[in-house]
């Protein structure tokens, strides 16, 4: 959650002088039919970047040569061209760094898997990594460690894992109570509280409760022209979580579920949205049907999805939840 939006936003973190560019490799491996295919893509994304950004500056870009398909017709060419325009950009970039984002990063080893790119390709990547003006970040819902091991072995040691997960509670409430400096508008604390419980922290969900909430508070003022604080209450949270936030926020709800892929993660899944109190491995084997081991595979993918949260009490009893309530009531309502 939120990869997306921090590679589209690295700018603001980059070191002064960096060039950014991001690249979606969702869209950019949809129709390549070779390696040669996604370095042309990648070439135009950086010739791009290049032209708008340094176009007017003392080495100026316009003697960047525009990526000629021609050229890109097979690996070997493309390889040998890819690598010449990169010298080009970093004697351009006079010791300036180039970070290139490449978001979903999935998509890449998918296009691998059907054979649409050569394997090379990870190698090819990894090379390039090493190159010391180019920084490369990928974005993904897996670490490299948790690819396929063509995947993993040429990254092998030369690369960080940088987990993104929920906000804390006092992000959370900081996100609610003053997301912009001319914010003004005020919450109840127990309206913070409860968004911030049914959510869990997850930025999207917490945006749309909010957003919500704000329309049920301007339709009692403007539209029902009813007299009342103008102020956020828990009764506007109540009822921005009505049926049809499950159908706005559709695309959230789908997209964990789609992570679901094996049939054995579903039923964990809707298991646990029988009831909203936590399970211990005893009341999921007893319930799924499915033994404790291979119970416990699934657990640990959904942990590591957080889409569970795994606890622990004072007597030492563990137990599993979800991290998300909503996406609880989502399923439920299935």
């Amino acid at each position: 959650m939120g990869k997306s939006s921090i590679l589209r936003n690295l700018e603001q973190a980059a070191p002064p002088g960096s060039l950014v560019v991001y690249a979606d490799l969702a869209g950019e491996t949809s129709f390549v039919a070779s390696s040669g295919d996604l370095l042309l893509a990648l070439a135009d994304k950086l010739y791009l970047g290049l032209h708008s950004t340094l176009h007017g500056a003392p080495h100026d870009a316009a003697d960047l040569p525009e990526p000629d398909p021609a050229q890109y017709a097979n690996a070997a060419q493309a390889q040998f061209q890819f690598n010449r325009l990169t010298g080009r950009i970093a004697a351009l970039l006079a010791g300036r760094t180039l970070i290139l984002a490449l978001d979903e990063f999935e998509a890449l080893e998918q296009a691998v898997a059907a054979g649409k790119i050569g394997v090379e390709i990870y190698q090819f990547l990894r090379t390039k990594s090493q190159e010391p003006w180019l920084t490369l970040v990928f974005g993904g819902l897996h670490t490299l460690d948790e690819m396929s091991r063509d995947y993993q072995q040429p990254f092998y040691g030369s690369y960080a894992n940088i987990r993104v997960s929920y906000l804390t509670h006092d992000d959370a409430w900081r996100l609610i109570t003053n997301p912009a400096p001319d914010f003004t508008l005020n919450y109840d604390h127990d309206a913070v509280e409860r968004i911030i419980a049914e959510t869990g922290g997850q930025p999207y969900l917490v945006q749309q409760v909010c957003r919500d909430a704000l329309d049920n508070l301007n339709h009692d003022l403007f539209d029902l022209g009813r007299q009342r604080p103008v102020r956020l209450t828990l009764a506007d949270v109540e009822a921005a979580l009505n049926a049809d936030f499950f159908q706005r926020g559709m695309v959230y709800f789908d997209g964990v579920w789609a992570q679901a892929s094996d049939v054995a993660q579903q039923v964990l899944l809707r298991t646990l949205a029988q009831r909203e109190t936590p399970w211990t491995l005893a009341d999921l084997v007893q319930v799924s049907g499915m033994p404790a081991q291979e119970l416990r595979t699934h657990l640990r993918w959904a942990e590591r999805h957080d889409i569970l949260d795994k606890r622990e009490d004072e007597a030492g009893t563990v137990t599993w939840g979800f991290y998300v309530p909503l996406m609880r009531r989502w399923l439920a309502g299935r």
